[in-house]
């Protein structure tokens, strides 16, 4: 692979009259909703399958709907971000995402949730590029490993935090409650978004219409098959997911040669930065998105805590992960992305395998709660210098490109590491789960090791 593309040192941008850091603000909480109602859910099927007269198994949708939409169309909202900008992408966007999520909390039958749930996916998918596009655009080098750290860790605290806040809220109000927050909030993220974010100049180009359908249904194809693989003959799961890879192949190779049009423009997979990073966030997602869940059935079913003291335990995570935000920032913009991703993946590693151990031993609690914590510091340390090494290793026009690839990717991964850990808590129990998502993520230590020297460090020093 060819070296990263180097970034200007100072990139056009329109004149702006506010601060970046209001931007930050408003993609955040945006952000914040979307990736929260990735999470939010689990605790809430029982009391839908209730309410609706349904088995648990029926209600799957609601969570797996939600997934889908959200994953599939990542990288063409990326690309139509660039072609129309990334303010008017978001707030269609977000807009669909608020309409659907007030029809989700009427939706008077279980059928009208999942299409509304499917609404929901597809307004988070146009959301999601855009955010981390405008981050890259509108902040200066100097001060963009502080801002994608900020951005980073609040998606972590909201997909770690979706089922304390989802308890909290079914018990107060049911679950509609857990849908309707998202309107109040979603408004004044729009009005924020209105009010703060820059209008800035789409990079123009088109989206190949072919190549995005063939991706699209190919990313489909895969994680369909690995979702529904616990209720499926092996065979029919491997000649699915065969055809999905051997499709979204077939969509990269045969795409438009030219940048400006291409779905995934080819200066991406030749930027080594943004290649390891990408790795490294796939494999880093395919345990974030599912650890949670092993550590949550081990307390409640073999340490006999109930869910408001077992939530308690799993709280440090989100708390050190808010806390260490701004400092793996810091370290970014002082040491490059390299070596804090290596820190961060590698904690990650052990905080896992730790959980593992202490579920096999019966150690106390506070092993845990301390294992925990690790995970929480690990989740700012791995998506602040990987986000800022993906971002920062190709030209700025082709942000909503780079930003769709690396979404996709990393959603892809989340839905992958649920599905493995769920057939391996049915075959051996939460020990092993944990211990396969640790081993799994020297993957991310791979990917974070050969990331190119000072990437994302040289860009952010000031200019003389």
């Amino acid at each position: 692979m060819t070296a990263p593309v180097a970034v200007s040192a100072a990139p056009p941008r329109p004149a702006r009259t506010r601060s970046p850091w209001l931007t930050l603000v408003a993609m955040c909480l945006g952000f914040f909703l979307m990736l929260l109602d990735s999470t939010i859910v689990a605790v809430a099927v029982p009391s839908i399958a209730a309410d609706f007269e349904v088995t648990d198994a029926a209600t799957v949708w609601v969570n797996s709907g939600y997934l889908f939409a959200y994953a599939v169309p990542l990288l063409c909202s990326g690309r139509w971000g660039d072609r129309f900008g990334p303010r008017r992408v978001y707030i269609v966007g977000l807009g669909v995402f608020v309409a659907a999520s007030l029809a989700c909390g009427l939706a008077p039958t279980l059928e009208v949730l999942v299409t509304a749930r499917i609404a929901q996916g597809a307004g988070a998918a146009l959301m999601t590029p855009q955010s981390l596009a405008m981050i890259r655009r509108v902040f200066p080098a100097a001060s963009l490993p502080t801002a994608l750290g900020v951005w980073s860790a609040v998606g972590g605290v909201a997909a770690a935090s979706g089922p304390l806040l989802g308890g909290v809220l079914i018990a107060w109000a049911g679950w509609p409650a857990i849908f309707l927050v998202n309107v109040p909030l979603g408004v004044v993220a729009l009005a924020m978004v209105v009010w703060w974010a820059p209008r800035l100049p789409a990079a123009g180009g088109t989206v190949p219409v072919v190549t995005a359908a063939a991706s699209a249904l190919g990313v489909f194809a895969l994680v369909f098959a690995v979702h529904e693989a616990p209720q499926t003959a092996g065979w029919l799961t491997i000649v699915v997911a065969a055809a999905g890879i051997v499709l979204t192949a077939l969509a990269f190779v045969f795409q438009p040669r030219d940048p400006r049009r291409a779905l995934v423009p080819g200066l991406l997979v030749r930027s080594r930065g943004f290649v390891a990073a990408v790795s490294s966030a796939t494999s880093a997602s395919f345990i974030v998105g599912a650890a949670l869940i092993p550590v949550m059935l081990h307390l409640q079913n073999e340490r006999g805590l109930d869910v408001g003291t077992a939530t308690l335990v799993v709280l440090p995570l989100g708390v050190v992960s808010a806390v260490t935000a701004p400092l793996a920032g810091l370290c970014v913009r002082r040491w490059g992305a390299r070596p804090v991703a290596v820190t961060g993946s590698a904690a990650m590693v052990v905080s896992v395998c730790a959980c593992a151990v202490a579920a096999d031993t019966g150690a106390p609690i506070s092993v845990l709660v301390l294992a925990l914590g690790l995970f929480g510091f690990a989740n700012s340390f791995v998506w602040s210098p990987l986000a800022t090494a993906a971002m920062t290793s190709v030209p700025v026009e082709f942000a909503g490109a780079a930003s769709g690839t690396y979404n996709a990717t990393r959603q892809v991964g989340a839905v992958l590491g649920s599905a493995v850990t769920a057939m391996l808590l049915a075959v051996s129990g939460p020990v092993v789960a944990l211990g396969v998502l640790g081993l799994s993520g020297f993957v991310a230590v791979a990917g974070a090791a050969v990331l190119p020297k000072g990437v994302a460090a040289a860009r952010a020093r000031p200019s003389a």
